[in-house]
């Protein structure tokens, strides 16, 4: 019995270290902009797409080992300390969430509501990157490239949630979802970007 519970923890140690050591930081397309009148927080569709690269979401939440995945980015996420450097990867992370609850609605559709509870999911990740960029502002650091990132994330996961609610039609959580990406918006532009 205990040759077993030895076996277990080496392969549980040698799980997280693989994943620790495997784990490189793939950001976001990025490029900063300057204020224009097309990043006005409006929930219209825009006639043209917003100019900001997803990343690959890698494994999708109805994946065995996603929950292992999760755990991966949230060690990960302690063990950065620099507020702006934790905003792009809290950034990074609700990007990923959003590009996997587009995905899996698109790849399974009878995984609709763990596509809706994973953008919920997403945004948590964003409220997350915006306390980020407002401590870095606070301690006086560099937390403009972060909210402008932040911002552009935010217009994409707008035409994102248009394009879902374009095809489910009226649905509360949908809905939901776009008032906060909204309202994240107005915040990133009132509170960073005057």
């Amino acid at each position: 019995m205990k040759a077993v519970y030895q076996s277990l923890i080496t392969f549980g140690v040698l799980c997280i270290s693989f994943v620790l050591i495997s784990q490189s930081q793939a950001f976001a397309d990025f490029t900063p902009a300057t204020p224009d009148s097309t990043l006005v927080a409006t929930m219209t569709p825009t006639p043209t797409p917003v100019d900001y690269t997803m990343p690959y979401p890698g494994l999708l939440p109805d994946n065995p080992f996603y929950k292992l995945k999760t755990l991966r980015d949230r060690l990960v996420s302690l063990l950065i300390s620099n507020p702006s450097t934790k905003a792009q990867f809290d950034i990074l992370q609700a990007d990923k969430r959003f590009a996997g609850a587009q995905m899996l609605w698109e790849l399974r559709p009878s995984q609709k509501q763990l596509s809706l509870d994973t953008l919920s999911k997403a945004d948590n990740y964003m409220e997350e990157a915006i306390g980020s960029i407002k401590n870095a502002k606070s301690q006086g650091m560099h937390y403009t490239d972060p909210a402008w990132q932040a911002l552009r994330s935010n217009r994409k996961h707008q035409e994102i949630l248009l394009q879902l609610q374009s095809e489910m039609g009226p649905n509360t959580t949908l809905m939901n979802e776009s008032k906060r990406v909204a309202s994240f918006i107005t915040r990133i532009q009132s509170s960073f970007l005057q």
